[in-house]
């Protein structure tokens, strides 16, 4: 020890491995100086913090050491991995039970203090004890910690040991264990709902581990257990945003995937993520009013690799509700939804803003308005403006997306047939591009994979559907858009294009 300082006399662990010698040694105050020591290196160490309350038995230093781990429960953990590796079982117990003395809300500690005192007590052959806190840890909520350190290993299967009716222990350690054994991991999750069937994360965290494997049936295995874990009492809203991903993978009927997230609506608001899915749904059910009142005022965020779509919901409902206005001869009613559907809220996502505003498609559907309210003149000037060169995008000029198909209808409305017929040939030419590139759907693949192979293939079905109904070819407008559908059931653009043929 004392060489281990003369090397490195800022080792925090050596100095505080000698005081608890020292103070085992019944020399307490030649401990508590190493510890003076080292907390002048760092005053914010936890573990310098409990050997100076365990040699001093300070009240005032017991009640700074509780309310210290209970504020930063990780480092109660990282102070028993000390004592566990030091050997100093007594010494680790009497640093947690002093964090659960003063704890503010003892439902609210992580079960792993609980799994960790067990486990001290079985190495102190106290079996009543160990058996105590190994059912305080099982009746401890599950969502308040995740394990991150390879001590906890070993406590976790002390455990699993002591209590074999414990479905929580095998779950933390699945958890722990998946990033690097992942068949593990999910023999340990399976074994916890053999032991808890009503207890949802472990159904989640199977989807999860499933959704990224390959196979035919790890997809449909995935969203088994995730329907089955919405259905829980204790499922969360992040479980429907994850069950709905897996049902777009496998292009589930939106009907189905809307009654699952209206069946808890309660829930799913909760997570942006969730509510954004269930706002898309709803504009794919028509329900236009209730998915706008679902933007109104709510403030999403996007977190770190995150995205959310919810700017283009928007637009999407003003639209398609407007254009049902518009077909009920409320054209002023459609006039104030089309203007309305590219002005965004400031309480939804700025990222993606300009690209979700389709200035082209609004510009269309407001000029139809403004036909109908017999404003000729406006609507001829905003068709004009819209597909002037100038002012139009970069993106809609190559003619990469559903931007150029209203282009064509622009230019018919403006009495231009060639240039309308030579939007729509070269719409037609660029989605059979996209169609030969897009790769085959594979029912084996990743959840994710098949999901963008839906996605792309019925998106480039949906685009020559576009084109050919510009080219005057109903026929082959509905068999690509109907064939778009039979891909991807969720693809608006599909839906509402295959409405609107004769």
């Amino acid at each position: 020890m004392e060489r281990s300082l003369e090397f490195n006399s800022v080792n925090l662990r050596a100095q505080t491995l000698k005081a608890a010698i020292l103070r085992h040694q019944n020399r307490s105050q030649e401990a508590l100086k190493v510890l003076d020591a080292a907390h002048r290196i760092d005053p914010l160490d936890v573990r310098v913090m409990a050997e100076q309350w365990l040699a001093s038995r300070s009240l005032k230093l017991a009640e700074t050491l509780g309310d210290t781990l209970n504020a930063f429960p990780a480092t109660a953990q990282e102070c028993a991995a000390e004592y566990l590796n030091a050997g100093l079982w007594l010494d680790g117990s009497q640093v947690l039970q002093c964090m659960i003395e003063y704890a503010p809300d003892e439902t609210k500690i992580t079960p792993l203090v609980y799994y960790y005192l067990a486990y001290f007590s079985d190495k102190m052959d106290e079996p009543r004890k160990a058996a105590l806190y190994a059912g305080k840890g099982r009746q401890s909520p599950p969502d308040i910690h995740f394990p991150f350190q390879s001590e906890a290993i070993l406590v976790l299967e002390t455990a699993m040991s002591l209590d074999p009716r414990d479905a929580k222990a095998p779950y933390h350690l699945g958890n722990l264990l998946f990033d690097w054994q992942p068949d593990k991991a999910m023999a340990l999750w399976k074994t916890s709902l053999i032991l808890d069937d009503s207890f949802a994360i472990p159904h989640r965290n199977l989807a999860v581990a499933l959704a990224h494997r390959n196979g035919p049936n790890a997809l449909a295995q995935a969203i088994e257990h995730l329907a089955q874990a919405v259905t829980l009492p204790h499922s969360h809203a992040v479980h429907f945003a994850e069950l709905d991903e897996l049902y777009e993978a496998a292009g589930t009927p939106p009907e189905k995937r809307l009654a699952v997230m209206e069946a808890s609506q309660d829930r799913v608001i909760l997570r942006d993520d969730a509510t954004q899915r269930l706002i898309a749904l709803k504009v794919l059910g028509k329900k236009y009013d209730e998915a706008i009142d679902l933007m109104t005022d709510r403030e999403f965020e996007i977190w770190e690799g995150g995205t959310l779509t919810v700017v283009n919901d928007w637009v999407n409902a003003h639209l398609l509700r407007g254009q049902d206005a518009l077909q009920s001869k409320d054209s002023q009613q459609a006039l104030a939804d089309f203007v309305t559907a590219p002005k965004i809220p400031a309480n939804l996502p700025s990222a993606g803003r300009n690209d979700a505003q389709r200035p082209v498609e609004v510009a269309y559907w407001t000029g139809l308005a403004h036909e109908a309210l017999g404003q000729f003149d406006r609507a001829r000037a905003l068709w004009t403006e819209a597909v002037t060169p100038q002012e139009t995008s970069s993106r809609s000029r190559r003619g990469t997306d559903a931007e150029t198909y209203f282009q064509g209808l622009i230019h018919e409305k403006l009495d231009r047939p060639e240039q309308a017929r030579t939007v729509f040939e070269q719409l037609l030419e660029h989605a059979q591009a996209r169609l030969k590139d897009a790769p085959a759907l594979s029912a084996s693949a990743p959840a994710q994979e098949q999901r963008s192979q839906r996605n792309r293939l019925a998106n480039a079905h949906a685009l020559m559907g576009l084109a050919y109904r510009g080219l005057a070819n109903t026929d082959k407008a509905k068999a690509c858009l109907t064939r778009a559908l039979d891909i991807q059931p969720g693809l608006l653009l599909a839906r509402t294009a295959l409405n609107r043929l004769p």
